[in-house]
């Protein structure tokens, strides 16, 4: 869920916390086209008026009495919210960020963090660092990453099929698209970066990418647990075809190995 009231976004989370008792909130990085609707600053203010507008939230749930604040992006007057969050600690907090200072907002006010990688060995590099700037601020930082996945009975046939739709008939307009927002938006890095895995962004919007038989599949999911990862987010080209063939093939794999 996104929200751009503060007090809107605490009583839903209230709510939601109550009939779901699980109520979840998220706050990452903004397309340049949404900056305006949600009343965003420039790029190289997002995680300002984002951690002003956290602190704001995490306060509307835990002070009871209406309170005023006169901040840099925002100025409330009589704030609450009701119904209280019955949540001990409020509702977890989750971030999806890839740049720096992202990934530092992330293991400062959030629970729980999406974030790429470039390769296995770099992200048990950032999941280290990001656990202990988490513990200095006194949170336990869950750190997640998404995942493309080309499973095939052999190798050979899984990189032949995933050059086969993400080289071969991949869409490179879109990608030229995907990597010029990002650089207007504030990120040259992150477009830099993306001007080196264009396969990666034609295959699985830029998430990390595992290719393989199903014994392939297995040992690099389980490379990530080993790298500090407390999970992975998914996706296939073909979910009909391809998601019960990974259940069949690899998942008793990871069972086997301690992954549920």
């Amino acid at each position: 869920m996104v929200y751009n009231y503060q007090d809107v976004a605490a009583s839903l989370d209230g709510v939601e916390w109550d009939i779901h008792q699980g109520a979840r909130t998220t706050h990452g990085d903004w397309p340049v086209e949404t900056k305006e609707e949600f009343c965003l600053v420039g790029a190289n203010r997002r995680y300002d008026q984002g951690e002003e507008w956290t602190q704001l939230f995490v306060r509307l749930l835990a002070e009871e009495d209406p309170f005023d604040h006169d901040g840099e992006f925002f100025t409330v007057r009589g704030a609450h919210c009701l119904p209280r969050c019955i949540q001990e600690g409020g509702p977890v907090l989750m971030s999806a960020a890839f740049t720096q200072t992202g990934r530092e907002f992330a293991a400062k006010y959030c629970d729980v963090l999406f974030t790429t990688i470039s390769n296995i060995e770099n992200g048990k590099r950032h999941v280290e660092s990001l656990r202990e700037a988490s513990d200095c601020s006194g949170r336990r930082l869950s750190i997640y990453t998404p995942v493309h996945i080309v499973c095939r009975d052999t190798r050979v046939a899984a990189e032949a099929y995933y050059d086969h739709y993400a080289t071969e008939f991949g869409d490179h307009g879109a990608v030229d698209t995907y990597i010029a927002e990002n650089s207007r938006s504030g990120k040259p890095a992150l477009a830099a970066a993306m001007k080196l895995q264009r396969k990666r962004i034609a295959g699985g919007f830029g998430s990390y990418g595992i290719v393989g038989s199903p014994g392939d599949v297995a040992e690099q999911i389980l490379q990530l647990r080993d790298a500090g990862f407390c999970g992975i987010s998914v996706s296939f080209v073909d979910f009909v075809s391809e998601l019960p063939h990974f259940l069949e093939t690899v998942m008793p794999r990871l069972e086997a190995a301690g992954i549920r």
